[in-house]
């Protein structure tokens, strides 16, 4: 901490009182109160063991008629049956004569409906939810018709399901269910269960549970060993695109520290603006936002936040789909390593008008600083000679607009139609000069032209002085790593200097790798195995898709250039040896957890922890069900090191291989190709390299010379996958194909294949 005037010392120690008697009367510690019992283990039941399929109201409507079916009354309130006679004690309900009917089939589980009420000092208040589950063997439990969670159950319920493994002991389970109380009701709230037995003919059967609220839970969070934030809007709603006014304090205490919950605001104390900000992310329930630190009067305060460089712009990263907390610190940390800017990042946890948050991720946002994008700076007199030559910086993302980018001249790979923009970042479009803009867009286009040439990897070509290769080869490093299913085409950032201090573009920071490293069940993201520039430009799932976003053609050329090949295959092995060693990332793994381990158990107190479903308002949620069989962040921790390891073990092994098994086959200056597997049996892979404008036309012909099949390409390189069928869908016969690709200048190519069934 700096060293302090004696004025500023007393204005400290003044504030201090005020916030002194502030938690005396408010009280910022956070003490529990005693939990109130919504559902105590002996509340009343409804229970019905099912013989057929039913509407699933009884799950969704409090107002289901069910004054027919059995009633669980009375301690000790469980439901089941145990013929050795383990588990009577713990039952009220005894169902073994309804599940196991004499002469009739056996039951293979039982409906259950709870009714439950919230008081008004829970519910007008933040308040804290807990339910304990005792079950033998599986259970599907919902709130308000929300599948909350499900164990042991198979993915498709049926009336008659069972359940998917056996058990012989009770082993209560305590779930955090804080995540959905924003279903809850003041009162006629319903908790439905189907308690499922794992065979028809099992000797135990058992269900119970309990549900309880408190205000608050944290009773031993006196403090915390992260840096802890506290955010006062004064009432107001904090919005998207709108910044407010708000006051924010800081205790830190320094690296390593005890960091008091009633400590003083001793590392910042002061005016901020804030917003929500995100895209995907600002539809989840846990907010991410971005602030400015000001002085009194509005203008911006420069200060080292958690030992970060002086700057007054700063986000507060939310994990949130991302159970193990790490993702985006993991990839961060590696570019840094790696010896690429990246933004410094800092756990913290947040308080929000007095409401904890949870964990968050103090991060630097992107722009032009000596501390972060180190380029020259602009201003609206830079409009000719060097200073109109940098510094820029620009990227490929969502919300490209026309007012506020501008388009390639080139279309991505194997997507007719689509379009790529490039949008300004800092300065940003309402900074910029039309020469200024004028001056990147013909700079970009300048340097796409000379990708499109064949022969663009020549020192003729002049790529070198347009294009810093070690920035794009430890990029693509990073991406494929992580298996970024936004890699190349989504958060990818670039900048450029003054052409006297450096005239290339560098691509780079990284940025929002929240569903990376297997967290994506699109575009092959859980897969360990593949190439994601590969997948993300010509993929089958990809081309499916109309999300708009694809890579530029330029990532592919890249990638399969001879020369870029063998610089990035030894950057990796060079890497191998340090930075992207397994045991040291294993290692730096483990030690965010081990720093998390406290945190995380306040966070999924009231976010959804490992193993729960998506909330009902959660919009885009790519998680794959590997992630369902997850329980604690232990889970979430190791299984994000075995995937590491495994993707790691398979780049070692294909990185020298890369696109050898599919090597350019040219016949003229113009077009070229290659058709492969040949034969085949039910799929022909045809690639194509169309270099003049105006695309070309490939047809399939049969031994006839009839024409079965057309396609018709744009310039680029393309991907055709032929699945051996005519125009109409029809399959065709076993025999010889011929396949003709011509362009609009008269350049041809010919071959054949043999299908075979």
């Amino acid at each position: 901490m700096s060293i302090l005037s004696m004025s500023k010392i007393m204005t400290l120690l003044t504030r201090g009182l005020i916030l002194l008697l502030f938690v005396l009367s408010m009280g910022r510690s956070l003490n529990a109160a005693d939990p109130v019992e919504l559902i105590p283990y002996d509340a009343e039941k409804r229970v019905l063991v099912p013989r057929e399929r039913m509407n699933d109201r009884w799950l969704r409507s409090i107002a289901f008629p069910d004054s027919q079916w059995l009633i669980c009354k009375g301690r000790p309130g469980g439901i089941g049956f145990s013929s050795d006679g383990r588990f009577d004690s713990l039952i009220t309900l005894n169902l073994k004569s309804h599940m196991q009917p004499d002469g009739e089939p056996d039951r293979s589980g039982c409906y259950i409906r709870i009714p439950f009420d919230i008081p008004d000092s829970l519910y007008d208040h933040p308040a804290f939810y807990d339910l304990t589950i005792n079950y033998i063997d599986g259970c599907i439990i919902y709130v308000n018709g929300f599948r909350l969670l499900a164990r042991n159950a198979p993915q498709t319920i049926a009336w008659n399901s069972v359940a998917s493994a056996t058990l012989d002991t009770l082993v209560p389970e305590l779930r955090h269910i804080t995540f959905v109380r924003q279903l809850l009701k003041r009162s006629g709230n319903l908790l439905a269960i189907h308690a499922l037995n794992d065979a028809f003919n099992r000797q135990i059967f058992f269900f119970n549970c309990r549900l309880t609220a408190s205000n608050h839970v944290f009773d031993s969070f006196q403090s915390s060993n992260l840096p802890l934030f506290f955010i006062d809007t004064g009432g107001r709603q904090v919005q998207e695109e709108l910044r407010i006014p708000a006051h924010m304090g800081v205790i830190w205490q320094g690296r390593g520290a005890v960091n008091e919950v009633d400590g003083f605001y001793n590392h910042y104390d002061g005016r901020i603006n804030i917003e929500i900000r995100g895209s995907s992310s600002a539809g989840w329930a846990k907010k991410q936002y971005g602030f400015e630190t000001q002085d009194d009067d509005g203008s911006n305060r420069n200060v080292d936040m958690l030992d970060c460089p002086q700057e007054n712009d700063w986000i507060l990263n939310a994990p949130y789909i991302d159970k193990s907390l790490m993702r985006n610190v993991l990839a961060y940390d590696l570019a840094r390593r790696m010896g690429r800017y990246a933004s410094r990042t800092r756990f913290c946890e947040l308080f929000l008008n007095q409401e904890y948050q949870g964990i968050y991720v103090l991060l630097e946002k992107i722009k032009r600083d000596i501390h972060r994008i180190d380029v020259s700076a602009m201003d609206s007199t830079d409009i000719a000679g060097d200073a109109l030559t940098g510094g820029y910086l620009f990227k490929i993302d969502k919300d490209a607009a026309p007012m506020n980018s501008f388009l390639s001249a080139y279309p991505p790979v194997n997507a007719p139609g689509r379009t790529i923009r490039y949008q300004y970042h800092d300065p940003d479009v309402e900074e910029l000069m039309p020469q200024q803009k004028t001056y990147l867009a013909d700079w970009v286009h300048e340097f796409e032209t000379v990708m499109s040439q064949e022969d663009f990897s020549s020192p003729q070509s002049g790529i070198a002085a347009k294009m810093d290769a070690n920035s794009f080869i430890d990029y693509i490093i990073l991406n494929e790593l992580a298996k970024n299913v936004d890699g190349y085409r989504l958060s990818t950032y670039f900048y450029k200097d003054r052409d006297s201090r450096d005239p290339c573009i560098h691509v780079g920071p990284i940025w929002d790798f929240n569903l990376a490293f297997g967290l994506a069940n699109y575009y092959d993201g859980e897969d360990t195995d593949g190439w994601m520039v590969e997948e993300l430009s010509f993929g089958e799932e990809i081309a499916g898709k109309n999300d708009g976003a694809r890579p530029p053609f330029w990532w592919l050329e890249l990638f399969y250039d001879d020369d870029f090949k063998r610089k990035l295959t030894q950057r990796w092995w060079n890497l191998r040896s340090n930075t992207l060693d397994v045991h040291r990332i294993d290692a730096f793994i483990s030690s965010i957890a081990d720093t998390l381990s406290e945190a995380q158990e306040r966070n999924f107190i009231i976010w959804s922890a490992p193993g729960d479903p998506k909330y009902p308002s959660d919009g885009f949620w790519p998680v794959p069900t590997i992630y369902e069989s997850f329980r604690t962040f232990d889970d979430e921790v190791e299984y994000l090191q075995r995937w590491v390891g495994e993707r790691i073990e398979w780049i070692d092994e294909h990185i020298s291989q890369i696109a050898s098994d599919v090597p350019e086959v040219m016949a003229s200056e113009d077009l070229g190709w290659l058709i492969y597997p040949n034969p085949s049996n039910n799929e022909f892979i045809i690639d194509l390299r169309i270099e003049k404008p105006g695309g070309a036309d490939c047809r399939i012909y049969n031994s006839m010379g009839q024409i079965v099949r057309t396609f018709t390409m744009p310039r680029g390189l393309q991907r055709i996958r032929w699945d051996a069928c005519d125009g109409r869908g029809k399959k065709l016969a076993n025999g010889i194909y011929f396949i003709t690709a011509r362009t609009g200048h008269g350049q041809m190519l010919n071959s054949k294949v043999l299908l075979l069934k």
